[in-house]
């Protein structure tokens, strides 16, 4: 159970950059800028993130068109992961956000991937995806 929270934990934390933020949203005098008044409207709902299945992330894969992030923990990552993922607990978004992000983590039962992508959705990130089946559903035909 510890280990679980632990995990969630670190995914919520993940896209929390609360240093880079604040001086985004702050003039030289500290006031709030209007940019940053204007993110802090924008809040994703899950419905807005687009669910992928394993047919695309395969071809998302293939054309290595996508950061593809896994939010699970990292001995889970270490003991299998989709090809050329990131784990979330050393990922960098890319500074583009139309770059296209698809999250996944253990499978139906896990809401870490679409936790990370609603944040990522929140922070500006236009084109956010979760593949639902995560690696349950991927481990099952790749082996």
């Amino acid at each position: 159970m510890m280990k679980h929270i632990a995990m969630m934990a670190l995914a919520a934390g993940l896209f929390v950059c609360v240093g880079d933020a604040q001086a985004q949203c702050s003039s030289s005098k500290g006031e709030k800028t209007a940019a940053c008044c204007a993110s802090k409207k924008q809040k994703a709902t899950i419905s807005e993130i687009k669910t992928v299945t394993k047919d695309d992330i395969t071809k998302l894969v293939n054309t290595s068109g996508a950061t593809i992030i896994d939010a699970r923990d990292a001995e889970s990552f270490a003991k299998g992961h989709i090809n050329g993922a990131v784990n979330f607990a050393t990922a960098e978004l890319p500074s583009d956000k139309n770059a296209t992000l698809v999250f996944y983590c253990g499978g139906l039962k896990c809401p870490a991937a679409a936790k990370a992508a609603k944040k990522a959705a929140e922070m500006g990130y236009k084109n956010v995806m979760v593949y639902r089946g995560g690696w349950a559903d991927w481990s099952q035909t790749q082996s």
